[in-house]
Order: structure tokens, then C-alpha cells, then sequence
């Protein structure tokens, strides 16, 4: 019986537990950056426990230059831990040196705010911690697009820079790569000002960086500042996955062309000085990451400005139901390419029923077991803030 009363006091307890931290985790926002956010837990980590959550791959492709290595990311003192080492092993056919590791999200998401509180590498040059998205790409000519947010880069020449990346696709389907730097050694064209080198070394302690993605725009952020922007002029709208690495970096690679599929490893034996060798293995560190979205506006609320309620139909012709009454189940699907979707059941009375978010998919599937017959309106939001809105039947 005692046994019985102390399973059930550490089943209480652990459950004090989960609830606070999913409480306190709703309260989450961004540093710095005001707004009505809606915090994504699916896509967020506190980095807590002793193993990585699932919804992480560490089994990635290896780069042309070194290879991915899953023992190489950890968890220790409630901190992802990553590293990279030489170890001298054939990869992509040919001889490699380093392995590094490398976590990639299960999931993607387009648009929101995406925060990560991260500690660099020691200062030798050859590794460069970063925190970015990612997405292959169905192209002929474009293989890949991506957001650095940031890429620390510890260079041969300048290892204090701290660098955001945009690869994008033009148009005319071609690679465009919009690199901003700390300092703006080489500002581009269509960044339109500058800010000067962080007066830290991004080694010595956490500083929290963070990049706002919008269908408009892409802000970067330090410690709660803005640091540098691009305007989001492309077709940079794929949803994207998230990714936290330590790559390898000069002089351990060299290039052949453009782009990472380029890179040539270099023999480190032959690389001078050899103290530069003296760095590895290094590691970097991550506090957390957290994501959020934009919430809805005021496009989403049932009532008019009269405070009627709102039967409007909203891009019916693109939102498809299919009602099945006899097992209390509907499919919906939106005729769009979206992400992520906002979905809310209200009655006649204009009273919230239902809500959840349903991501990765246009289409999902709604129980209406525990519905009472009658008339409901089902409004859908997607990752572009875009509305749609029908009536349902529940007999």
C-alpha cells in the first residue's frame, strides 16, 4: 500500500511538473520583439531531459567537404550540445577529415518568429555554429533555398563576424544569395543600411539571436535588437524545415564554383599555421529554440464591427468540405499551398466550440462527436493570414 501511496505521489508530482513548464512555455516571447504572438510548441525546445525529442532528425546527408556524425549532438545539463572533431574517413567518395553534428526538424513551417539562445566555438577558425532554415527545392537549377539566423563565422581573416544569409530563387528560376555581415564589409545592393561588429566575442557567453520571416520581409535580431534586414522580394515562400549545426569553414575546404555542392576538403596537415589545428574538437552550445507565429488579426473574428454575426462566405470556391454524419467525421481541405492552418469551430451563438492548429498539411480531419445538431461556422487561417469560411450542418 505504501508503495501504491509513493507511485501515486511521483505520478502527482510529475505532473505539476509538465503542467507549469506547459504553462510557463505559453508564455514565451520574443526578446524584444513586440507583437500578438502565438508561441509553436511543436517547432520549440528547451532542450530539457537527457535525449533528443523526436521531433528532431540527427541522421542528415553529409556535405561534400566533412561528414554528419548523430553522436556528435547531445543533451547534457539541459543544453544541446554539438561538436565537430577530426576524424579522418572516406564520405561522398572521396577522403573526409571532420565529422560534425547537426540537428534538422521533422517538420516545416513558413513564416513566424524564430528564436535561439546559442553560445559559439572557441576562437580558431574552421567551424561556424548556426541556426537556419532549410528546404530542398524541385528545381532544374536551384537545389535548395535557405534563411541563416545567424551563421557565425569564425574566419581565417576576421573571426568576430557574425553573418545572415538569404538563398533565394529569382523569378527567372535562378540561385540569388544575399549575404549580410556584421559591419557590412560587403554590403549588397538591396540591404539598405548597416550595422557595425558586435562588441562581443559570440564564444564567451549565450546572446539570443532571432530572425522575423514574413511573406514581405526577413529582420534579423541580437539580443532583442535589430541588426540587419532584406526585403522578402522573391519567391521565397516554401515552408521550411529548422535547422541548428556546427559546420565545417575555411581553411579546411576550398571552393571549385558556386555553392556548397563546391566545397573540396583540404588535408588539414597541410593547412598553416598548424596551431590552427589546436582548436579541435570544439563545441557549440544551445539554451533553447522557440518559434512563433503571428496570430490573427482582426480578419478572424466571427462578429462585424456591428457585433452581428458574421455569415460571410470567404474563398468558399477554395475550401472543401466532405461530410461524413453517419461516423461524426469531416474532411476539409484547402485548395492552396499552406503550411499551416488555424482551424475554429463557433455555434449560431458566435460561441468558440473548437480550435487547433494542423500543420505540414492543406487537408485534415474534424470530429464532430461531441457537436450538437445544428448550424456551425468553421473559419480556417492560414500561414498567410488568409481567411476561409463555411457553414456546416451537424445532423
Amino acid at each position: 500500500m505504501i508503495k501504491i501511496k509513493n507511485l501515486l505521489s511521483s505520478i502527482f508530482l510529475i505532473g505539476i511538473v509538465f503542467n507549469t513548464w506547459s504553462q510557463q512555455n505559453q508564455n514565451f516571447k520574443p526578446l524584444g520583439v513586440p507583437g500578438n504572438w502565438a508561441f509553436q510548441k511543436q517547432f520549440s525546445d528547451e532542450f530539457k531531459g537527457s535525449s533528443i525529442n523526436n521531433k528532431w532528425s540527427k541522421n542528415v546527408d553529409n556535405w561534400p567537404a566533412w561528414s554528419s556524425d548523430p553522436t556528435k549532438v547531445k543533451i547534457r545539463n539541459n543544453k544541446l550540445i554539438m561538436s565537430i572533431a577530426r576524424e579522418d574517413h572516406f564520405g561522398n567518395g572521396q577522403k573526409q577529415y571532420f565529422k560534425s553534428g547537426i540537428l534538422i526538424s521533422k517538420n516545416k513551417i513558413k513564416y513566424g518568429y524564430f528564436e535561439v539562445k546559442m553560445k559559439g566555438v572557441g576562437s580558431s577558425p574552421g567551424a561556424s555554429p548556426a541556426f537556419w532554415l532549410y528546404s530542398k527545392v524541385r528545381n532544374s537549377n536551384v537545389k535548395y533555398i535557405e534563411i541563416d539566423c545567424p551563421e557565425i563565422q569564425f574566419k581565417v581573416r576576421d573571426n568576430d563576424v557574425l553573418g545572415w544569409n538569404v538563398v533565394n530563387i529569382k523569378n527567372n528560376n535562378e540561385r540569388i544569395s544575399i549575404r549580410q555581415e556584421t559591419g557590412c564589409l560587403n554590403k549588397p545592393d538591396n540591404v539598405d543600411y548597416c550595422f557595425p561588429k558586435p562588441r562581443f566575442d559570440p564564444s564567451n557567453r549565450f546572446h539570443v539571436y532571432g530572425c522575423n520571416w514574413t511573406p514581405n520581409k526577413i529582420e534579423f535580431f541580437i539580443d532583442g535588437k535589430k541588426v540587419g534586414k532584406t526585403i522578402n522580394n522573391s519567391v521565397h515562400k516554401h515552408p521550411m524545415s529548422l535547422v541548428i549545426s556546427l559546420g565545417l569553414r575555411e581553411p579546411f575546404y576550398t571552393y571549385s564554383g558556386i555553392g556548397p555542392g563546391t566545397r573540396i576538403p583540404v588535408d588539414p596537415d597541410t593547412v598553416r599555421p598548424r596551431s590552427i589545428l589546436n582548436g579541435f574538437p570544439m563545441k557549440s552550445e544551445v539554451e533553447y529554440v522557440r518559434v512563433w507565429k503571428k496570430k490573427p488579426g482582426n480578419n478572424a473574428n466571427i462578429r462585424n464591427k456591428n457585433g452581428a454575426l458574421n455569415l460571410e462566405k470567404k474563398n468558399e470556391n477554395k475550401f472543401n468540405i466532405f461530410q461524413n454524419n453517419s461516423s461524426k467525421l469531416i474532411n476539409v481541405n484547402i485548395s492552396e499551398d499552406v503550411n499551416s492552418l488555424d482551424v475554429k469551430v463557433y455555434n449560431l451563438s458566435g460561441k468558440l466550440i473548437y480550435e487547433n492548429t494542423f500543420n505540414n498539411n492543406n487537408t485534415f480531419r474534424l470530429s464532430t462527436h461531441t457537436f450538437q445538431n445544428g448550424i456551425y461556422i468553421i473559419k480556417v487561417i492560414d500561414d498567410e493570414q488568409k481567411t476561409y469560411t463555411k457553414k456546416i450542418i451537424i445532423k
